[in-house]
């Protein structure tokens, strides 16, 4: 027998490593510690053919019989089926056999506007709209979010569905990224711009911004003003006015013709002395009766055979209200709007009709019904104009002269030319007071 203290020393070491390594593996071994036995697990899955994954790797299709330990982990997949995933220490003792009843996915589209608007669930982000989403039959609640709009909450059961198709409300009336655009036939007329503030009267002259085709973003606008009067001119034709504040697309057809200057009369039809009662034309000596009845303001005249009701307008009558002859062949009515501004309505005593100026050169922006859409431009219509801030006309030798306030301030004036009989009406000039 071969004792310690007869070998060198350090063989002496070596041997009492080797001894010390056997030890602990026994005591390891013995104690059920790291070397794990495995047992035999069959999988079935309804429906079956489902693919078996053991530890990540793949092990085949359901129905299988597989080896795991405690700590395997089993996952079982298929397509349009929720994935299900499990560790073997979940199985109760002694269980041999695994059956598992997988959930169908149900398919849904998630297409909220503005596209590209962020989805939520439980408080983190799933993806961007229009997003595929696939769950088993549960009820979903999203948070959808877009810079510039308000959040959209939209709860639905996933089962039956098979698209979302929601807006986002804006939370602004314009967007800044939005691009306005103003073009022209012919093209190349140069664009001037005049600014309003927001209550419409004059913040800025005249400025040229450029030439048609011409694009401007509504940030940029609004450094301007915050409204905008857009005169195009060009030479051999007549100017045009877009009246707007922004998100707007304007495509002019500019109308041949001479543009000219004119100077604003220093009297207006602002300047006669409105009356209630009877009143006389001291020139062709008609007579019409301006007549309170309740809230309206009446105006007959049985020898014109006219009657006109300003409660038509549904303008309430006020202290303000009155007409007044402006010359042998117009008078004019004048009312209050409920926040105290003046209006003015012109009656053509002769065409027995009111004055209206529309397809006369002046533009703005269409109406809509709700929220401007996210990045949506507003078309530009004709102007219609039978209620006017200030206004003036000359009647001379086959022609009639419209000169009409365009702003609050009664700072910048349109000249309209028309036919003796009101039939056609076209811009002719604008004219910014000093």
């Amino acid at each position: 027998m071969l004792h310690l203290e007869d070998l060198p020393r350090q063989d002496k070491i070596d041997s009492v490593k080797s001894v010390s390594i056997l030890l602990v593996l026994f005591v390891f071994v013995s104690c059920g510690g790291p070397i794990l036995s495995s047992r035999e697990v069959s999988v079935e899955t309804l429906p079956p053919e489902a693919e078996i994954y053991i530890d990540g790797k793949y092990a085949g299709l359901t129905p299988s019989i597989v080896f795991v330990s405690d700590s395997t982990v089993i996952k079982v997949a298929k397509d349009g089926y929720e994935d299900r995933l499990l560790i073997a220490s979940e199985l109760s003792k002694g269980q041999t056999l695994l059956r598992i009843e997988m959930n169908k996915l149900h398919e849904i589209v998630l297409d909220y506007q503005p596209e590209g608007a962020q989805i939520w669930e439980n408080g983190k982000p799933i993806g961007n709209s229009p997003l595929n989403l696939k769950r088993p039959n549960s009820h979903i609640r999203v948070e959808v979010r877009y810079e510039l709009h308000h959040d959209l909450i939209d709860e639905f059961d996933i089962k039956g569905a098979t698209r979302r198709t929601l807006a986002l409300k804006p939370s602004v009336k314009y967007f800044p990224d939005t691009v306005c655009m103003i073009s022209s036939e012919p093209q190349v007329a140069d664009i001037l711009h005049i600014g309003l503030t927001k209550d419409g009267k004059l913040y800025s002259d005249e400025k040229i911004l450029g030439k048609t085709p011409f694009e401007m973003r509504n940030d940029d606008l609004a450094k301007l003003s915050q409204q905008h009067l857009f005169i195009l001119k060009k030479q051999g034709f007549l100017p045009s006015i877009i009246n707007a504040t922004g998100s707007f697309s304007a495509q002019m057809i500019l109308q041949s013709g001479r543009s000219q200057n004119y100077e604003v009369p220093s009297k207006t039809f602002k300047d006669l002395d409105f009356q209630i009662g009877l009143i006389k034309n001291e020139e062709s000596g008609l007579v019409l009766e301006a007549r309170v009845e309740g809230d309206k303001l009446k105006i007959i005249s049985k020898k014109i055979d006219l009657e006109v009701s300003i409660a038509d307008l549904e303008v309430p009558y006020t202290k303000d209200s009155g007409a007044a002859w402006a010359s042998k062949r117009f008078f004019v009515v004048r009312f209050s709007l409920p926040t105290g501004e003046l209006r003015f309505v012109v009656y053509d005593a002769v065409q027995r009709r009111r004055i209206r100026l529309e397809h006369f050169g002046m533009f703005s922006e269409a109406q809509i019904i709700g929220d401007i859409e996210f990045r949506q431009r507003i078309p530009v219509h004709p102007t219609r104009i039978e209620e006017f801030r200030n206004i003036y006309i000359t009647n001379d030798v086959n022609k009639i002269t419209i000169y009409f306030s365009i702003e609050a301030g009664d700072r910048v004036w349109g000249v309209v030319k028309s036919d003796e009989k009101l039939k056609t009406s076209n811009l002719v000039a604008v004219a910014i007071l000093k």
